[in-house]
C-alpha cells in the first residue's frame, strides 16, 4: 500500500468530527477557539489521526461543561489551580472564562486569596494581576456583591 493510500485509509478511520459543538463551548468560555486548540485539531486532521483530540474534547465537555459545579465555579477552580501552578497563559484564559460565566471581582479575589495559601505570594500576585486583567477586558466592576 502506498503512503497516500495508507493516509487515505487512516483519514477515513479517524475522520474529523463536526467540531461545531466544541467551538461553541470555547466561544462561550473564551470568546473564541484558542489557537493552540485549533492547531491541535488541524495537525491531527492533516495526519488522519483525530481520535485523540476528539476524545479529549469529549472529556472536556463531560468534566467542565456538564460538571455539577456549573461553569462559573468550574472556571474559578481551574483559574485557582493554574494560578497556583504559575501557568499564567492558561490561568488568564480561565479567569476570563470565569468572568464570562458570571464571576465578579470578589470571586476572583477569593481565588487569589486561596492561591496565597496553596502557592504563596507568587501565586497570589499572579492571580491578582490576572483577575484585574479579566475584569478590565470584560468591563466588569472590580467590586461585586
Amino acid at each position: 500500500m502506498t503512503t497516500a493510500q495508507n493516509a487515505a485509509q487512516n483519514a477515513g478511520q479517524n475522520a474529523v468530527p463536526d467540531t461545531g459543538p466544541y467551538e461553541e463551548t470555547y466561544r462561550t468560555l473564551f470568546g473564541a477557539v484558542p489557537g493552540s486548540v485549533r492547531e491541535r485539531w488541524e495537525f491531527s486532521a492533516q495526519h488522519g489521526r483525530f481520535t485523540a483530540p476528539g476524545l479529549l474534547e469529549e472529556l472536556r465537555e463531560e468534566v467542565i461543561v456538564r460538571s455539577p459545579l456549573g461553569l462559573k465555579v468550574q472556571q474559578l477552580v481551574q483559574f485557582a489551580q493554574l494560578a497556583a501552578l504559575g501557568r499564567a497563559d492558561a490561568a488568564r484564559h480561565h479567569a476570563l472564562a470565569a468572568v464570562r460565566a458570571g464571576a465578579g471581582g470578589r470571586d476572583l479575589l477569593a481565588v487569589a486569596e486561596t492561591t496565597l495559601i496553596t502557592s504563596g505570594v507568587p501565586g497570589y500576585s499572579l492571580a491578582l494581576t490576572l483577575a484585574r486583567e479579566a475584569l478590565a477586558a470584560t468591563d466588569t466592576p472590580e467590586s461585586s456583591p
